[in-house]
């Protein structure tokens, strides 16, 4: 359990904000004021292969100076293996938000969500914390024509005074020649996704990002080409 103040995360209510911590949020939106100023979101993204959690965070990590919100989205957190797709096993969740609290001194945990391998969390800055007035998350599960969860996506909104932040970390299927298949499931996760009753396009701002498994297309010769030529070749990214 982390506490900073009125705000209490429990690691036993899987990816929330404690009842008492969701009521005094909503409680503070009436007479909450605005930051004030443009707020600066860095997000990360790292397929960390189910590899063993390090006893600390590499410094390159970290976010730069004067960061206010910070999402942090991790993909195969536990090998996917059968077992782990079925029964769920958070251990490794609770280890890898321990030693980003840990490197992230000057940041708050306001909430995380997890589905399978993926980790999605927001940490938010001491001064900027006072501003959070809600915090939701949601998941939408893509593997095995949606019913398993070791492809998808895990999504959270973060309102800040009146602007509303949305996050969608998402882990598409791997393979030559899925393309098709990584847009269905794309799209699949737009459709799915809602974060207090509201599309997730219903926000101020949204990211996507995580793996997206994506492949070239292009014979390795033609796109070598295409670079030195100063062609585009985001348009055979799939």
């Amino acid at each position: 359990m982390l506490n900073d103040g009125d705000v209490r995360i429990d690691f036993n209510e899987l990816g929330g904000i404690t009842t008492r911590a969701s009521e005094e949020m909503l409680a503070r939106t009436a007479t909450s004021r605005k930051p004030g100023r443009e707020l600066k979101v860095w997000v990360l993204t790292w397929n960390v292969a189910a590899q063993k959690v390090p006893k600390k965070i590499p410094a390159a990590l970290n976010p730069p100076d004067g960061t206010d919100i910070v999402f942090i989205s991790l993909q195969e957190t536990i090998e996917l293996k059968p077992v782990n797709v079925l029964w769920k096993d958070n251990h490794n969740t609770y280890r890898w938000l321990s030693i980003w609290d840990s490197a992230l001194l000057n940041y708050t945990l306001v909430g995380y969500v997890e589905l399978v391998g993926i980790l999605l969390a927001c940490f938010v800055s001491k001064d900027v914390h006072r501003y959070i007035e809600y915090v939701d998350k949601a998941i939408c599960k893509t593997g095995t024509f949606g019913y398993t969860g070791n492809k998808g996506a895990a999504g959270m909104r973060v309102d800040v005074g009146d602007t509303s932040l949305v996050a969608i970390a998402v882990h598409l299927s791997a393979g030559e020649g899925g393309a098709e298949m990584r847009r269905r499931q794309y799209y699949r996760i737009l459709d799915n996704i809602r974060l207090n009753s509201m599309h997730c396009f219903e926000s101020t701002v949204m990211f996507a990002f995580g793996d997206w498994n994506a492949r070239s297309e292009v014979a390795f010769d033609e796109t070598t080409d295409e670079l030195v030529c100063g062609s585009r070749v985001s348009r055979h990214a799939v």
